[in-house]
This record gives C-alpha cells, structure tokens and sequence, in this order.
C-alpha cells in the first residue's frame, strides 16, 4: 500500500499537530469572544431600556464597522467570508437588542432568500409577500420591521410612492451589497426600507423619486417604473450650490426624498 511519506516523517507529523493546536486554540479564543461580545450587548439592552425606540438597526455604524473589517483585510480568506460571518454575528446580536423581521416579496425564491440570509443571517424573521407595497405596509404597523426591495429590473408601478407622503413611517435606510459586488456574491442588489426613526441622516446620498428618467451626471440610478425612477445624489447640500446645474437642480428640488444612504449598492 503506498504511504505518504510527509505524514510518515515524525517531523513533519509534529509540525501538523501542532498546527492543529493552533487552530483549536484560535477557535477556542473566537468562542471566548464572541460569549464575552454576548455580554456587552447585555449591559447595551439593560442601558437602553429606558430609551422611546425599539429599533436596534443602525445603518451608519454598520457601514462603518464593515469598511473597518475591509480596510484591515489580507490573506487567502476571501473578503466575502469575513463579510458573510461578521454579518451573522451582527444580525444575531442586534436581534437579541430588539428583534425584528425582515419582509420582502418573493421571500422563498432562491435568489431572495440567498440577498436576505447572507446579509441578515439565520436569527431574522423572513416574512413573504405578494407584493412591495404589501411588505412595506406590514412593517410600517410593526414599527421596528424591515423591508427588503431587490433591484433586479424595472417595476411596471412605482413602489416606492409610500415613502414620499408627508410623515411616511417608512423610508430608504440602506443599500446592498456594500463590500463585495453583487455580481460576485451571486445575489441582487437591493434596498432596505426601515422606520423614519432610524438614524440616517449624516448618511451622503440622498435617495429622490423623479418624475422622469435622467442620466444627469451625479445622479445614480437605483430603479424605474415607467416614467418615473428612484434615484440617489450624493451631498444634497450642493442643491443650493450655484454651480450645480440647473437642470440637475431643477430635477433634485422638485423631487420628492425618500430616504439616503451611507454607500450605494455594490454592482
């Protein structure tokens, strides 16, 4: 029988158990940390209780804790495993702050529910629906729900007309994917609709429903029904820039805004 000469060299055995120590000693101390994460957020419920909101979510420190993960990045992992696990480990700890489910159309296709469980995890709540209105109206009464909107082609109706009505509860919070393209991730992009009480407003890109398609320069195309599309502008401030042109200008201050976002979707 042949014998693997490297296994059988006593050296070389002793240099691989000792790997495996290694490994068993990093996920020991992984283990550690994740149980000693479990219980700061403990310490964050109980200091929060006496806060009005229920929600958790918070776009802006997400995005910057990824970018972080991103930035230090190097060696053989690939970027979207880190990215994929630091997300279950988020998901699972802001549920355990204030649970939430995510709603969406079309939950159960294959595509969807891969967009929905890589960048919420396992511990969220899928909750299907025929359609995004019906989505946005159930986590609109709950208060502390998600909505999920894939951008995987032109709607025939625009969605998002909820979303502009004076004192709408709901509104664009975030985009995904934000670190790995989608492309590459094999899932849709998509928008994350959450409460008006989700802290977003130091976000840089406006989010604008139009009255009609445009190409502007500046402007960033998110999704079109018919004549109409869903847009986002970085730095909406520049809107009362003289330099700005007047058409963007006249596009943009007639728009209704509908939410921003703190990085657009990752194509």
């Amino acid at each position: 029988m042949p014998t693997n000469t490297a296994l059988a060299d006593p050296q070389n055995a002793e240099e691989l158990a000792a790997l495996r120590d290694q490994i068993d000693e990093i996920d020991a101390e992984m283990h550690r940390l994740l149980m000693r994460r479990g219980e700061v957020i403990d310490r964050l419920v109980a200091a929060k209780r006496t806060q009005a909101s229920g929600v958790a979510f918070r776009p802006g420190r997400e995005v910057d804790m990824l970018r972080r993960l991103a930035s230090r990045h190097s060696g053989t992992l690939p970027l979207s495993t880190v990215e994929h696990v630091w997300r279950e480990i988020i998901g699972t700890f802001t549920q355990a702050q204030a649970s939430f489910k995510v709603h969406t159309p079309n939950a159960t296709r294959p595509g969807t529910r891969d967009t929905l469980r890589f960048h919420f995890g396992f511990s969220a709540e899928l909750v299907d629906h025929g359609s995004v209105g019906e989505a946005i109206a159930a986590a609109a009464a709950s208060g502390t729900d998600l909505v999920v909107v894939p951008l995987d082609g032109d709607g025939a109706e625009p969605w998002w007309r909820p979303l502009a009505e004076p004192g709408a509860p709901i509104k664009v919070v975030t985009a995904l994917p934000l670190l790995v393209p989608a492309g590459e991730l094999g899932v849709a992009p998509a928008l994350v609709l959450g409460s008006s009480g989700i802290e977003i407003d130091d976000a840089p890109f406006g989010v604008y429903a139009v009255a009609a398609p445009t190409d502007a320069a500046g402007i960033h195309p998110l999704c079109r029904a018919g004549d109409r599309s869903l847009v986002a502008y970085e730095d909406a401030g520049a809107l009362r820039d003289s330099a700005t042109g007047s058409a963007l200008h006249d596009l943009l201050t007639n728009a209704a805004p509908v939410g921003r976002l703190y990085a657009l979707p990752k194509l």
